[in-house]
């Protein structure tokens, strides 16, 4: 029903549940008392994660008319709105102090117009919190394997990016086990890691938003989600 979108009571993969409500826990430090939109909101549980965390209000924008009437059916109160609109254009939605939008852009035929469409958004010491994966190999320019993203980056392409309309306050990034390092699986990697230690295994399959790698002796991790919080250039 919502293509490309986690619907958390019919999602069967805990990973991937980890990953998108890590994002969620980790914007929620930025949104109490602030009004809030949420750029590709899909089935709404971020939004009302917002909510619960202190947001004054949240609006979530999502270009399918399936995933807001879920959103609206499930997470709609007084302070949290769901509204049917493109990512390119966002000109309905002003004045908000903080924008989030976790992998979003990577869908986007024209990104950039996605992030001057945000600057319009934001009002002016507002901030953005956006994610997007770190594109693993090949050219910015060559399809990434996804058959859903439009264009993936580095960390240093997509810094690149982002600075010509924002300035950047901090990089952050979800971080999984090195696929090279070991002969055989990041599954595998996970299990030797949970068995040697077991206190700390959960802390690491959270997949919490880090401002560096974790630092454990034995093993590497790589950068797999990129997560930004910029602010408008003064």
């Amino acid at each position: 029903m919502i293509t490309e979108r986690l619907v958390l009571e019919r999602e069967n993969t805990p990973e991937l549940i980890r990953l998108h409500v890590a994002r969620y826990e980790f914007a929620k430090k930025f949104v109490r008392g602030k009004k809030v939109l949420d750029v590709a909101c899909g089935s709404g549980y971020g939004a009302a994660m917002l909510k619960e965390a202190g947001a004054a209000k949240v609006i979530g924008v999502d270009l399918s008319n399936d995933a807001i009437e879920y959103a609206e059916s499930h997470f709609q109160n007084r302070d949290i709105d769901f509204i049917v609109g493109n990512a390119e254009d966002l000109s309905a939605h002003r004045g908000f102090d903080v924008v989030v939008s976790f992998e979003t852009i990577e869908h986007l035929q024209h990104p950039e117009t996605f992030l001057a469409e945000i600057v319009r958004s934001l009002a002016p010491d507002g901030i953005l919190i956006i994610s997007t994966p770190q594109r693993e190999n090949g050219f910015l320019l060559e399809k990434p394997q996804n058959p859903f993203h439009v264009k993936e980056w580095t960390l240093d392409e997509f810094a690149m990016m982002l600075s010509k309309y924002f300035h950047i306050e901090k990089k952050y990034g979800q971080y999984g086990f090195e696929k090279k390092w070991f002969p055989y699986s990041r599954t595998l990697q996970r299990g030797v890691f949970r068995a040697l230690f077991p206190e700390r295994f959960a802390a690491i399959d959270s997949y919490p938003v880090l401002s560096q790698p974790p630092q454990y002796k034995g093993f590497r991790f790589r950068l797999d989600y990129m997560v930004v919080v910029c602010t408008g250039k003064k």
